[in-house]
This record gives C-alpha cells, structure tokens and sequence, in this order.
C-alpha cells in the first residue's frame, strides 16, 4: 500500500479544495444556486420582512429565542440586489459561508487533531457531504449549524493548542474575535462552548499571563457568547412553564436516541429505516464506536476525545430542552429533525478519522480502507438533495409568470399569504400596504398579497316562513372546504351574532328575528391559504300570529307554541310537528295538515272543516267541541269521526 504523505506544502492546496468543497455543495442542490427560491418561511417571515420594515434595526430582532446576527446581516446585504433576487443572493452567501466554515478545519493549524493533511481534507470533504440533513443546505437561516463547526474548533485551538494560538499576530487574534462573536450571536447551540471559554480564561489569568491580545481576543468573545446564553435563557424561561425535574426525562432519552442516530448516519444514510430491522440493536453502534474511539486512545491520552464526546452530547441535550415542542426523538421508530445532528454527525467522523491517523499498523490502515469505502458509499448514496418548491408555492404559481411579471414574490409569512413589493404590474386586487418607510427615507411599500385559493359561500335557511317567536337558522357553506376560519353572518345588512368557526366547511346561526321580511347574508373572513368571500342573499319571512292565513308553513317545527285562536285557514301546515301545540278555538278551514303530528295536541273548538288530516297523528289530542265536517281523515292514526 503506498506510504500517504502526512503534510501538503503548496500553497495552493486550500484554494483548490475550496473550489471542490464549493462544486460538491451545488452539485448536491443545484437549482439552489440557479434559481430564484420562493424562500423558506424563515427566510422570508423571519429574515426579509424584519429586514425591509426595519433596515438596520432588525439585526437586534430576537427570533427563536436567540439572535441571528450573520442571517440577518446577509438579509439586508442581499436587498441591495432587489427584492426578487435576495432569496438567491441570500443561498449563495450561506453556500459561501458553510463551505468556509468545512475548509477551516483543512487548515495547517488543526494538526494537534488529525496530522494527516489528506485526512483532514477528508474530514472537510464530510462536513459538506453529510447525508440525512438536507434542511441546512443552501438555507442562510440554518448557516448556525455550519458556524456551530468553526465555533468548536476555534475552542479546540485554545483548549488543546493554546501555545499555537499564541503565536498567531495581533491582527489574526482580533479576526478570531470578530467571526466568533458574530457567530457566538447567531448560533444558540454554542451555549454549551462557554463552559469551556470560562475556564480558559480562569486558567490563563491563574497563570498571570502578561499576553493581553490573547486573553482580550477570547475574553471578548467569552463575553459576547454570555450575553447570547442570557437572552436564550430569559427567552426559554419565560416560555417554559414545566420544571426542570418534569421535562429531564423526557431531554436525557432524547439526547441518547439522537446519539445513536448521529453516529449510525456516518455509516447509514437512512438510518431510521435501518432501525426498523435492527430494533435495539441500533444501539449498539455508538457503544462500538465509542468504545473504539476511547479504547484506542487510552495509551496515548484521550482527553481530546472525551472533551468532544461531551460537546456532542451536550449539543443534543440542548436542542433537546430549546426545541422540546418541535422533536420527536423518544424511540428510533419516531420521526426525527436529522438536521439537529449535523454538528454530531460531524464530529463523531472526526473522532473515528483521528484513530486511524494516530496508528501506523497495517491493520489499522486495512481497517481505515474499509471505512472509508463503507462512508464513502453512504455519502454516495446520499448525495443528491431533491429540490422542490415549498408546499406554499402552489398557492402562488397562478401568480407566478415566468416572463418576470409576478417575480417579486419572496416567501410565505404566517397564515398562509405571500409578502411582496409592488412589480411591474399589481400582483393583487386586494393587496394591503403595511408599512412604506425604509430607513433611507425612501418610500418602499410592502404589501401582503393573499394566497389565491378562491371560495365561494352560499346560504340558506332552515325555511322561507317561520311564525314569529320562533328561531330561524341559518347555514353558510363554503366551497372548497377551506381548513379554518370564521364565517360573520348579516341580517338586513347588518352583523348579527358573533363570527361562527368553520366545521367542515360550514357554519350554521340560529336567532330570533321581528315580524316581516328580512333578508340574509353570510361572509367567510378567509383562513389559512383562501381567500375571503361574501354570499348572496336569501329570504326569509316572519309572520305574526295575527297573519297567518294561507301561509306556508310546511315541514315547521311548532312543538308546544300559542296558536290559540290563530286564523290559519288554508295554510301548508304538511308534516310539521305540532306535538302538544295548543290550536284551541284556531280557525284551520282547508288547511292542509297531511302527515302533520298533532300528537297531544288541544284542538278544542278549533275549525277542522275541509281540512286535509290524511296520515296525520292525533292519538291524544283534544278535539272536543272541533268541527270536522268534510275533513280528509284517510290513514289518519288518532282522528274522530267527523262531525
């Protein structure tokens, strides 16, 4: 096997690999770099709009509970290239950024871990080419997982590699200073470095160390990550009503099953079918890697592997407690947020990369060839990202042209509509100016355009008539079945009721309304993807007691009402309910009663002459002194003899 040449001397060795690092990141999402993004909910929502509304101001925006300051910096970089191009200007930087943050570790100066050059090359090479974490490719508001990477081996550097470090110029040292304190306020997983920092700092001044550009270039820092760590920590407080006790359970079985599926990923891309077959055997894997990692180091001192052992876990603890509401990783059945364990991933190849480069056995080196070939078909087999638009997208396409017409269009916000700014044509007739001051002065107006599932709403009423005192109801019903909402209802033009939520698609009102004709109508506020939409009118008439002759009452509901007297010759009264409803003394001349329930009815008195009761039910009733003569009793269950 030939000998590998441990140390690179040209120096064009780390531009070379930049550009490889850089072509294997497009490759795997190519249309990230080529083509205009909708942009993701928190590119736009989050990054852009504050960006727009607020220019400079937003870079001290608190989102997810920490600050985001190198998203937010490239947002409002990224707007002086137009708003339609800013969701492409704002992946290019996060593809630049993360590719810097992969070659950092290629650097001559991580020798102290790997001194293998090549094997450090390698090691660069996974960063960009980790399989299973798809989200924080190409997407500027996850580039913290990447700078969670430089972060850790900025604290390498002063924890293992302190007289190295000290030797770098003034100028280096505050560089250092810059990048990790603008990372330290962007990446909230760098909470678990401070630790470490902390107790570099007590260190070097118990050695009374005179260095005052060192000790100042990572104390600023230290303190620039403090003041992060604080605002994480008011921020989750005040969200979090469970107590420490109550939700530990629930964040140390997290951490270990997120373990294990990190350190498996490195071998197999998926990883959770895997487990399926495998069951608890899953576990296993780390405990063998482990076990490897720190048996093999145990001769030569395994600090350094206990140390990132530690950060591995810690990083798991920790998004485990911050995004507890968003994780589901109680078994490994479950489905996970892989992109949480990039930074795991990561270095739990570096670990394994670092053993076989402090041993020179052949075996070792026949081992390694295994490895490789095993990772590298994982990595092969993982390669591609598929691209696709957000779900949202589909809701906007009938407003997308591709002559350029509608291009202004940058990502959902909340509740399903688009932010935008005016293009060459309005993109909407019912468009919202929100804001239109830029910190310039300069009018900029942006507006919410909302998304462009139409409904149609249609109402109708339980009946056209209905006697007064008694209820009417009203259903309204939305076409398509939208997933939420409220509809307002109007009676004679005017809002009647509270707004009524949607259930599938429907919303009914039921209310008293005064003698006469009254006319309703119905709207639907809109809801997430559809729009807003106002129905027509329909009729209804309310009749008072004193004027119901002739009327259409078919089908009513008038169990137990006062019609005592009531003048109702000739009306429909056809398979209403009329159970215990007193018609004493009612004049019903030629009504038509048929299939009616006039079950313990009081028709005492009442006129029944030529009244249509074929079917009717009056088993009960009280028709003492009624006349019947030339009534229609056939099939009627109940009904005297007429008189």
């Amino acid at each position: 096997m030939r000998t590998i040449v441990d140390e690179i001397k040209t120096r064009w060795f780390l531009p070379v690999l930049f550009l490889i690092e850089l072509v294997l990141f497009i490759a795997r999402k190519p249309e990230a770099a080529f083509v205009v993004q909708p942009g993701r909910i928190e590119d736009a929502s989050v990054l852009l709009e504050p960006a727009i509304h607020y220019s400079w101001s937003s870079l001290f925006i608190v989102a997810g509970n920490y600050l985001q300051l190198i998203p937010r910096a490239v947002a409002l970089f990224s707007l002086d290239f137009g708003i339609s191009n800013a969701p492409l200007v704002m992946n290019i930087i996060a593809i630049v950024i993360a590719t810097l943050c992969a070659i950092f570790f290629s650097t001559k100066q991580f020798r102290f871990i790997i001194k293998n050059d090549w094997l450090r090359a390698a090691c660069s090479i996974f960063i960009i080419l980790v399989p299973g974490v798809d989200e924080i490719y190409s997407n500027i508001s996850s580039i913290s997982s990447f700078l969670n990477i430089f972060l850790m081996l900025f604290v390498l550097l002063l924890l293992f590699d302190y007289n190295g470090y000290k030797t770098k110029s003034k100028k280096e040292k505050y560089l250092y200073t810059f990048f990790c304190s603008v990372s330290f306020l962007t990446s909230a997983y760098s909470v678990i470095f401070l630790p470490a920092l902390l107790y570099v700092i007590i260190r070097e001044l118990r050695r009374d160390r005179r260095d005052v550009s060192t000790i100042t270039s990572y104390a600023i820092s230290s303190i620039i990550l403090l003041s992060q760590t604080l605002i994480l920590y008011l921020a989750s407080s005040q969200q979090s009503r469970s107590s420490t006790l109550g939700v530990g359970k629930y964040v140390l079985d997290s951490s270990v099953n997120a373990f294990t599926l990190s350190i498996t990923k490195v071998f197999h891309y998926d990883t959770l079918g895997l487990s399926g077959s495998w069951g608890q055997l899953m576990y296993l894997v780390p405990v063998a890697v482990v076990a490897f990692v720190l048996l093999n180091s145990s001769k030569k001192g395994m600090r350094f592997e206990i140390f990132i052992l530690l950060c591995m876990m810690a990083t798991l603890f920790w998004t485990a407690i911050i995004r507890r509401d968003l994780l589901d990783w109680q078994c490994l059945c479950a489905n996970s947020e892989p992109h949480y364990l990039f930074f795991a991933i990561v270095f739990a190849f570096v670990l394994i990369i670092r053993q076989f480069d402090r041993s020179r056995s052949m075996p070792f080196r026949s081992a390694f060839v295994i490895v490789m070939i095993l990772v590298g078909s994982n990595l092969a087999f993982g390669f591609s990202i598929p691209f696709s638009y957000d779900d949202n997208w589909k809701y906007v396409s009938a407003l997308y042209d591709q002559s350029g017409k509608y291009q202004c269009y940058i990502g959902e916000v909340p509740h399903g509509w688009s932010i935008t700014v005016p293009c060459a044509s309005q993109v909407s007739n019912n468009s919202t100016v929100l804001r239109n001051l830029n910190a310039t002065g300069t009018i900029t107006t942006v507006t919410f355009t909302p998304p462009i599932q139409q409904t149609a709403i249609s109402i109708t009423t339980s009946r056209p008539s209905v006697i007064y005192g008694l209820p009417v109801a009203f259903t309204a019903i939305i076409s398509p079945t939208p997933n939420g909402g409220v509809v307002q209802f109007y009676i004679d033009g005017i809002a009647t009721g509270n707004p009524v939520t949607l259930s599938g698609g429907q919303a009914t009102l039921s209310t008293m309304l005064s003698a006469g004709q009254h006319k309703a109508s119905a709207s639907y506020l809109g809801g997430p993807n559809f729009n807003a939409s106002t129905s027509g009118t329909t009729s209804v008439t309310v009749l008072s007691i004193s004027n119901l002759q002739g009327a259409n009452l078919s089908g009513a509901d008038l169990h137990g009402i006062n019609l005592s007297g009531a003048n109702l010759q000739g009306a429909d009264l056809s398979t209403d309910n009329l159970q215990d409803t007193n018609l004493s003394g009612a004049n019903l001349q030629g009504a038509n009663l048929q299939s009616a329930n006039l079950q313990g009815a009081n028709l005492a008195g009442a006129n029944l002459q030529d009244t249509n009761l074929s079917a009717a039910i009056l088993r009960g009733a009280n028709t003492n002194g009624s006349n019947l003569a030339g009534a229609d009793t056939n099939g009627c269950n109940g009904c005297p003899q007429a008189k």
